[in-house]
């Protein structure tokens, strides 16, 4: 092993990468929309 560290989604998963990073894909956008509706309830209170 000449690289160490942790190895990319698509080397540990191979074929089943694109359904794992749909799936990351799917929770990063609920995160972000949660996010996005935080600020602007903090904007309608100021």
């Amino acid at each position: 092993m000449a690289l160490g560290g942790p190895k990319p989604p698509s080397v540990l998963r191979g074929r089943r990468s694109p359904s794992s990073e749909n799936a990351v894909n799917h929770h990063l956008d609920r995160v972000v929309q949660r996010r996005n509706l935080d600020m602007a309830v903090s904007f309608d209170r100021e």
